[in-house]
């Protein structure tokens, strides 16, 4: 084979990968839009942030191994690999203590209600805010957030998977030129 023709053949080597995280990346920004036209108006900031950092570094990771060469493709193409489990462990940390408030907010939300309608408790967005904040819970339903948060920690726990499975397996050494088999001493 040619040496113009190895940067192609790497390439190939690398597509099924490369499609893995192109495709990782934009579900990670699908989940993100949805938890942000989800959210509460002034409050889906970091619903669209968090995870479209994520899929623009796995985009940038993408990237890099079709324009790197040589020693730094083969890192980056390594690290690419590490991507869904840091991002995995990332979304997996709130999703477990959003899960946590929201369990709470749908304990709590009846009684609020009830000495909202007494006078008991304060009905402005401050003060519900607070009620609930000493209760760790979240002032509102955020269902959208919590369903969002799991799907990426399960996306993302798929996309390892992928990964590993469409990984390029190395090039095959290059035959040797006389009959001789694996054990044979050179020039005998």
């Amino acid at each position: 084979m040619s040496t113009a023709s190895a940067p192609m053949s790497d390439l190939r080597r690398l597509a099924p990968a490369l499609v893995v995280l192109v495709v990782y990346a934009l579900l990670m920004l699908a989940a993100g839009l949805y938890a942000f036209t989800q959210a509460v108006p002034g409050r889906g900031t970091t619903a669209i942030m968090v995870p479209g950092a994520a899929a623009g570094l796995t985009l940038l990771a993408a990237g890099l191994i079709v324009v790197l060469r040589g020693k730094a493709k083969k890192i980056i193409a390594h690290a690419a690999m590490a991507l869904p489990i840091l991002f995995g462990a990332l979304f997996a940390m709130p999703a477990s203590g959003r899960t946590t408030a929201l369990e709470n907010y749908k304990k709590e939300l009846p009684i609020y209600e009830a000495l909202a309608a007494e006078g008991k408790a304060p009905t402005d967005a401050e003060g519900k805010r607070a009620y609930f904040r000493e209760r760790k819970a979240s002032d509102h339903d955020i269902s959208y957030l919590v369903r969002t948060l799991w799907f990426l920690v399960g996306l993302s726990a798929l996309a390892l998977v992928a990964l590993f499975l469409t990984r390029p397996k190395p090039a095959p050494a290059p035959a040797a030129e006389s009959g001789a088999g694996p054990g044979a001493r050179p020039g005998v």
